[in-house]
Formats: structure tokens, C-alpha cells, sequence
């Protein structure tokens, strides 16, 4: 029940994002590693894949990152919800498109301007939440106990609520 109740969190954010003009609020957000309780390492801007949003004012940098963002999490939620009624025994179809968008969403450039430097840690949130799902279904396609596919689910729950929760931050 938790888990609907995340992504209906998720949905509506995702949703009002996508439908929102994103303007730089007036104080600054600083990054806080407290949010995150696992150390993460967040590449920004990697040596052999910059940021094509360098050039773009601070609000074009937090919109290019959550339009996009908005419609893989859509296309998540719609995967996770075939997903989850499917019979084990033929979930790969199922698992492939979920690491499919999970490729897609490592691929999204995250904002280099302090305005939304909390968007980084939204994505790798994020990132972590879709990898437990997939390892959650493949436990379940494995036939492995109910006991180890709900770990694997409950973790990557609050790694959505910690998605949500830098949302929420960043966008109010």
C-alpha cells in the first residue's frame, strides 16, 4: 500500500512538473547531504559526457532536466503497473523495458546552477528506486522467497519517497 501511495505522489508531481513553467526560485537551495543517508557520488559533469545545459540560464537547466524526467517517470509507472501483472514466468519482457528507462533516465543531464543542485540527488533517488523494482522482479521471476522480493521492494520505496521529498524541496 505504501508503494501506491509513493507513486501516486510521484504521478502528481511528475504531472504538475511537466504542466509548470520553471523559474529560479528567489533564495538559493543549498545541497544538504543529510537527505540522503547512503554517501553518493553524484557526476555532474563528466569528462567524456558534459553537460549540454552549461549554456542555459539556470531556469532552462531545471526545465530541461524535468520535462524529461516527467515523461520517463510516466513511462516508468506505466511499465512498473504491466510489470506488476504479469506472471513470473514471463516478466522479462517486463524487466527489459524497465532497464530500458532506467538507461534512459542515467542518461538525463542534472542542472549545474545551485538553484537546483538538489536535482541530483532527486536523479541518483531515483536511479536507485528503479534498480530495486528490477532486482525486486527478477527475485520474483527467480521464484526466490516473498521475503527477499518484498526487501527488495520496500527499499527501493523509500528510495521513491526520497525522490519525491527532494522534489517537493527543489520545486517549492
Amino acid at each position: 500500500m505504501k508503494l501506491l501511495i509513493a507513486i501516486s505522489i510521484v504521478l502528481l508531481v511528475t504531472v504538475s512538473c511537466s504542466n509548470m513553467p520553471i523559474e529560479a526560485p528567489s533564495e538559493t537551495i543549498e545541497a544538504s547531504p543529510e537527505t540522503i543517508e547512503t554517501p553518493v557520488k553524484v557526476e555532474r559533469n563528466s569528462p567524456t559526457r558534459p553537460s549540454s545545459s552549461t549554456n542555459l540560464s539556470c531556469a532552462d537547466q531545471g526545465k530541461a532536466f524535468l520535462e524529461p524526467s516527467a515523461d520517463i517517470t510516466t513511462r516508468w509507472l506505466d511499465a512498473r503497473a504491466r510489470a506488476e501483472y504479469s506472471p513470473s514466468g514471463s516478466l522479462d519482457e517486463a524487466i527489459g523495458q524497465l532497464q530500458a528507462l532506467r538507461s534512459e533516465w542515467q542518461q538525463l543531464d542534472v542542472p549545474v546552477c545551485s538553484t537546483y543542485a538538489r536535482l541530483g540527488d532527486a536523479k541518483t533517488a531515483m536511479n536507485r528506486h528503479m534498480s530495486g523494482v528490477i532486482k525486486g522482479y527478477s527475485l520474483r521471476k527467480a521464484n526466490e522467497s516473498d521475503s527477499a522480493v518484498n526487501d527488495a521492494f520496500d527499499e527501493a520505496s523509500e528510495w521513491l519517497d526520497t525522490y519525491v521529498s527532494i522534489l517537493k524541496e527543489v520545486l517549492n
